[in-house]
C-alpha cells in the first residue's frame, strides 16, 4: 500500500478545480493538507481573512452609502481590475508588451488602488506560480 502523501484533488481522477459542490466540499481538506505540509502565506491568510470580514460588513452598511459613493466604488472597480489585469499581470508579470512612462504611471496607481501588494511583489509571486502550477511546489 502507498503511504506517501498525496496532494488532495477535486476529482478522483486528477481534473483541476472548477466551481462543483464537490469542490467546495473539498476546501477543509485542501487547507488541512497545506497546514500539515507548513506551506500557508500567513500574512496573505491574515490580509484575505480581514478584507473578507470587512468586505461582509460593507454589505450590511449599504444603505448608509450615498448614491454617489456607490456610483464611485462601482467605477473604481474596473479602473482598478485594469491596473491589476493589464499593469501587473500582463505588463510587469508577462512582460507581454512595453509601455510609455504615462501608462506605466497610470497602471502603477490603479493597480496601488486594487491593494494587491507591490507591483513586482505581484509579479514575482505570479511568475513563481506559473513555474510550479501542476506541481506539489504550487505557490
Amino acid at each position: 500500500m502507498n503511504t506517501t502523501k498525496k496532494e488532495p484533488t477535486i476529482n478522483n481522477d486528477g481534473k483541476q478545480l472548477d466551481l462543483s459542490w464537490q469542490m467546495f466540499a473539498n476546501i477543509p481538506n485542501v487547507i488541512k493538507y497545506h497546514f500539515q505540509e507548513g506551506n500557508l502565506a500567513w500574512c496573505y491568510v491574515l490580509y484575505l481573512g480581514i478584507a473578507h470580514i470587512t468586505g461582509i460588513q460593507g454589505i450590511f452598511r449599504l444603505r448608509d452609502c450615498s448614491a454617489e459613493t456607490l456610483i464611485f466604488a462601482y467605477l473604481l472597480w474596473p479602473i482598478t481590475g485594469y491596473g491589476v489585469t493589464v499593469g501587473a499581470h500582463r505588463l510587469w508579470a508577462h512582460r507581454t508588451y512595453e509601455a510609455h512612462f504615462i501608462v506605466r504611471l497610470y497602471l502603477m496607481i490603479t493597480n496601488s488602488m486594487g491593494y494587491q501588494r507591490s507591483i513586482y511583489d505581484w509579479a514575482i509571486n505570479h511568475r513563481l506560480h506559473h513555474a510550479y502550477a501542476e506541481t506539489s511546489k504550487l505557490v
